[in-house]
């Protein structure tokens, strides 16, 4: 369920100066009218045009004309609050201003409001589908560095259960969430072992979820963890690229409903049934759709959703292939040399 954030929240980092963020026509068209003395008060209306959703954006865009306008005290903003639901072309903001203070400031304002309301609207739709289970934002791979606060904040706003950065937590008074990533299993060589050191350090302030499908042994693995780790076992985590088929399954390749029903079986069948289940890997909204349904008709078989997938985008991503020279990766993600890459001097 959507957050509606309340009251305005006034603290952003924003840049010194806005022109080199914004649009030259609106330069150029302030340049025009301070020359000519024109300086009327206008009133701008703001809508989103495409779709319905979950607002979001709305506070740091009153920072931003709060900010760089000249006369703050002459503009008058009416606004719906963070978090707040809309309709397609819905008025969700009015500016009222002199135009000279207002003109220059649209590439900005709406360029947060864009941003935070696509990522908020796309988790609240995940979330509802997901039907009350917890949902957790791992996008930040996905966008420049200097998004994370921002877009980790609109994911929260939507409905997120937590993040995977601190600066992206800070946003809301949390912390990053996180356990084991494929590069910490590959260098340590197992599965387990890693869920093992995860413990002796990270115990008392986290929840051992051990990753399972490194080396393509999803079923396997998760038993061996949970026979090794006993009760200190939180969960597995099934992450199983889209290159490989899940262990013992036979229909599709990722993370797909078979693989977590086996998983989920066999972790029942040895009396492992208090091991919660993460699915993570291409969760956007159809995908968790068709996890939910799935229960329905099988019962209950997963815990928890972890995506970054909230709407479509060119994902990058970063595999370790190598360890002291020798080849050393995850199933299905061998190193690919490339003849056409160059050397670059540090």
């Amino acid at each position: 369920m959507a957050r509606i954030i309340k009251p305005r929240r006034t603290e952003f980092v924003l840049p010194e100066d806005h022109k080199p963020f914004t649009d030259k026509y609106f330069l150029r068209s302030r340049k025009i009218l301070k020359r000519d003395g024109l300086n009327p008060r206008a009133k701008y209306q703001v809508f989103i045009q495409n779709g319905s959703g979950i607002v979001c954006g709305l506070d740091e865009a009153i920072a931003i004309i709060r900010k760089y306008s000249s006369k703050p005290e002459e503009i008058e903003i009416n606004a719906l609050y963070d978090g707040m639901p809309f309709k397609e072309k819905e008025t969700i903001m009015t500016i009222e201003g002199p135009v000279q203070d207002l003109i220059e400031l649209e590439t900005m304002y709406l360029g947060v409001i864009s941003a935070g309301s696509s990522i908020a609207s796309a988790m609240n739709e995940i979330c509802s589908i997901a039907s009350g289970k917890d949902v957790f934002y791992f996008g930040a791979r996905h966008w420049r560095f200097d998004s994370d606060r921002e877009l980790s904040y609109a994911a929260w706003v939507g409905g997120a259960k937590g993040v995977s950065t601190d600066i992206g937590a800070s946003s809301f008074g949390g912390k990053g969430m996180g356990t084991i990533p494929h590069a910490l299993v590959l260098v340590y060589g197992s599965t387990i072992k890693t869920a093992e050191k995860f413990f002796e350090v990270f115990g008392s302030e986290a929840k051992v979820i051990a990753l399972v499908d490194t080396f393509n042994k999803e079923i396997t693995d998760s038993l061996k963890a949970a026979e090794a780790l006993g009760d200190k076992l939180y969960g597995v985590r099934l992450d199983t690229c889209m290159e490989n088929r899940g262990e013992s399954t036979f229909k599709g390749t990722g993370v797909t409903v078979e693989l977590a029903r086996k998983v989920r079986s066999e972790l029942d069948r040895h009396g492992f049934q208090n091991v919660k289940i993460f699915l993570s890997s291409g969760f956007n909204a159809g995908k968790v759709r068709e996890f939910v349904e799935a229960e329905k008709k099988y019962g209950k078989f997963f815990d928890a959703i972890g995506t970054g997938s909230v709407f479509d985008f060119r994902f990058a991503t970063s595999d370790i292939v190598e360890i002291d020279g020798r080849p050393c990766h995850k199933t299905g993600r061998p190193f690919k040399p490339n003849a056409r890459l160059e050397r670059v001097e540090l």
